[in-house]
């Protein structure tokens, strides 16, 4: 069966590789113009989850811009903002923290210091060091990104309102929670009104916020955001939409993380009719949803119910999903294997979980922390094939990327 998906994403990788080496053989491999064409590649790759692709062209701009710092700082600057998105994910953070604030200087500098490009650096530059727990350090470029979104759009915009958002999570983490809870209800107040006049997009910035508590192991508060969405969505007639749907399916997996399991079946099972109506029975963010429904059945015990689930999200990865999302399938594949060891079938669950180390150690390397998960799955199933030397090797590299990563 072909994939329209992965065919529709290889096109377009030709087309945008042919116009850039065109571009190279007019003005020569080392022209500082060609600096933002690499630089809208590897954005371009990266939002379609090609990590060592995006990193390879981030990389090669950065050689051809940083000779144009005077001159153009507000393209180096912006690609400082992508390699610094690039190395967070890659969960290298002192990295990403360089080229946030390389980035915050560059706009300061070019754009001046009350422009919401130099508020979004030090918005950036806030949410990563809370992410790393420090919190005290992540409030000064917070407030002086809430400052430059108050000057320059309203204290009332839900770009400020967003960072009011980050900043009560701030004071949270430092104790200071009367500020935190005034600071949030100001910022839900604006959000209220923006979402009555139909703005899905602050829905999807409060999504985008939750997912940042998730990452700082702060579920209940993403919880909370969440269900402010639902709640807000469903009193000015959204319910039904994907959005709603959407709001829906990332408050189930709050809900399941928190192991409230019996709260999060009653929004998979909404979410899901929605959300196959709007985009289509072949989505990938259809896939997503069913992947974390089966996981909740895996939580619950469920495996029967669980399996069919689990091989519908993969076959959709599989067939529909683009070339670039090799994350999505390994993320399914593994799910499927994780089932199938609950249902006692090691023997089928094994070739899914290798091909899953395959494909994750292909796109994040061998010490990525997500690996650590993969090979613990990989020597349970070894273990109940009687392959007992083979399970111990595996848990012991799911020990040594724990142990390096302190997690």
């Amino acid at each position: 069966m072909t994939n329209p998906a992965a065919e529709e994403f290889a096109r377009e990788e030709e087309q945008r590789r042919r116009s850039l080496q065109e571009d190279e053989e007019r003005l020569g491999p080392d022209h500082p113009d060609l600096g933002v064409r690499w630089s809208n590649l590897g954005l371009w790759y990266f939002k379609h989850g090609r990590l060592r692709d995006a990193d390879e062209c981030l990389s090669r701009a950065e050689r051809l811009l940083s000779p144009s710092e005077v001159s153009a700082p507000e393209s180096l600057g912006a690609l400082f903002v992508n390699l610094g998105e690039l190395r967070k994910k890659q969960k290298r953070f002192r990295d990403a923290e360089h080229y946030y604030e390389r980035a915050w200087q560059l706009c300061e500098r070019g754009l001046g210091r009350n422009h919401t490009t130099t508020g979004a650096c030090l918005a950036s530059l806030a949410e990563l060091r809370e992410l790393q727990g420090r919190s005290a350090e992540a409030l000064a470029p917070s407030r002086g990104a809430l400052q430059i979104f108050e000057t320059c759009l309203g204290a009332e915009h839900p770009h400020a309102a967003m960072v009011r958002v980050q900043l009560a999570g701030i004071y949270t983490s430092l104790g200071e929670l009367e500020t935190a809870e005034q600071t949030l209800d100001r910022a839900l107040a604006c959000f209220e009104t923006a979402i009555g006049e139909g703005d899905d997009d602050v829905v999807a910035q409060l999504q985008t916020m939750a997912e940042s508590y998730r990452e700082l192991g702060r579920i209940r508060e993403a919880a909370e955001l969440c269900e402010y969405a639902r709640n807000a969505l469903e009193a000015h007639g959204g319910a039904g939409s994907v959005t709603h749907a959407s709001v829906l399916q990332n408050l189930g997996e709050l809900y399941r993380e928190q192991g409230a399991l019996e709260r999060a079946e009653p929004l998979f099972r909404a979410a899901l009719p929605v959300l196959e109506q709007h985009l289509g029975a072949e989505s990938p963010m259809l896939a997503r949803v069913l992947r974390q429904f089966s996981r909740l059945y895996r939580d619950l015990e469920r495996f029967d119910e669980a399996e069919p689930i689990a091989r519908r999200a993969l076959q959709i990865t599989e067939t529909f999903g683009h070339a670039s999302e090799p994350l999505e399938r390994a993320a399914d594949r593994m799910n499927l294997g994780v089932v199938l060891l609950g249902l006692g079938r090691a023997a089928e669950a094994r070739p899914h979980l290798e091909k899953t180390l395959e494909e994750m150690i292909s796109s994040l390397g061998s010490h990525h922390p997500f690996l650590a998960g993969v090979h613990e799955a990989y020597s349970r199933c070894l273990e109940k094939l009687g392959l007992f030397p083979e399970a111990h090797r595996e848990e012991q590299r799911a020990l040594e990327i724990r142990s390096r990563h302190e997690i």
